[in-house]
């Protein structure tokens, strides 16, 4: 709108410069008006009101989802896949076992001499196994295996021959 006022103005001037021709009229100067600026308000008017800054909502936290933890090794149960081994003395035998993941699990096999195996943790599905040479010392029959993951035990044989 200054603008305007501004080009309205210098128009005028522009044509009270002009020699005046048969039939023109006198056209008067009128000072130029203020120019109002975005920084100066004009004193006809009363300032806006401004509302007062609230404070800066605080934003809720989304909460993080906690993991599901790992079932104890003391808990659930374990099964043994084969639970009926064949091996020949000299010859490799192995035990595959199912349980609650992560969770630690030992074998005792019940001939002598015995094998010594070590504990094992099972993956995250859950999986244990132990493979293992029968010694040629080993009197041909069928023999107990025990494994036990946390509290929960399971038996199986194995028959050498």
């Amino acid at each position: 709108m200054a603008a305007a006022g501004v080009v309205l103005v210098g128009a005028v001037a522009v044509l009270a410069t002009r020699q005046p021709g048969a039939g023109a009229q006198h056209i008067a100067l009128a000072p130029p008006s203020p120019v109002v600026t975005p920084s100066t308000a004009p004193s006809d008017q009363p300032t806006p009101f401004v509302a007062a800054p609230t404070d800066t909502p605080t934003p809720t936290p989304t909460p993080i989802p906690k993991s599901t933890p790992s079932p104890s090794p003391s808990s659930g149960s374990v099964s043994i896949v084969d639970p009926t081994i064949q091996a020949a003395r000299g010859g490799r035998a192995t035990l595959l076992a199912l349980t609650t993941p992560r969770a630690r699990c030992t074998i005792t096999v019940g001939y002598s001499p015995a094998p010594r195996l070590s504990a094992a943790t099972a993956n995250g599905a859950g999986a244990v196994g132990w493979s293992w040479k029968v010694a040629d010392q080993v009197k041909p029959g069928t023999y107990p295996i025990q494994v036990t993951c946390g509290e929960a035990t399971a038996g199986a044989t194995i028959t050498v021959s």
